[in-house]
């Protein structure tokens, strides 16, 4: 590439990336805690979190990892490295799954199957992505969610 067309693609690149929209972070709320599957050796949910993209454009989210408690215990962490599109100020619900070894922490046992909703707390990396420019936020959210059941099948 000779000079001109390297001061070019500066040029335009510094152009495209003032006149866009900064981003932010997006809002992401525990909805419900799906039980999904219960076994001798492990248990099964999927932790559904409704993501909001406040953004006036639509963003991608790249990567998300997560940790999460329920009634004060930590339950450990995961990741989703599939990316996923939310247009400008819409919401879109996620499924973060998680599975668990039953051995050594009964008290998740104990809250799965003992009480009808659970107190919560989120928090992790998002990582958003416009055009080739990456944004990396950090995000916590804590409530009170329900324990859905129904979804468990045998």
């Amino acid at each position: 590439m000779n000079r001109a067309n390297y001061l070019l693609f500066l040029i335009i690149t510094l152009v495209i990336g003032a006149c866009s929209p900064k981003i932010v972070r997006p809002d992401l709320v525990l909805q419900e805690v799906a039980l999904t599957g219960v076994s001798f050796s492990s248990i099964d949910l999927g932790f559904i979190v409704k993501i909001t993209n406040p953004n006036s454009t639509g963003v991608k989210i790249e990567e998300l990892i997560y940790q999460l408690d329920l009634n004060g215990v930590s339950i450990g962490s995961g990741e989703i490295s599939k990316p996923i599109t939310i247009e400008a100020s819409q919401s879109q619900l996620v499924t973060l799954p998680f599975s668990t070894q039953i051995t050594g922490i009964s008290q998740l046992f104990k809250i799965i199957l003992g009480e009808n909703e659970v107190n919560y707390k989120i928090r992790g990396e998002v990582v958003l992505s416009k055009f080739w420019i990456k944004h990396k936020f950090s995000f916590e959210n804590a409530g009170v969610v329900p324990l859905n059941r129904s979804t468990f099948h045998h």
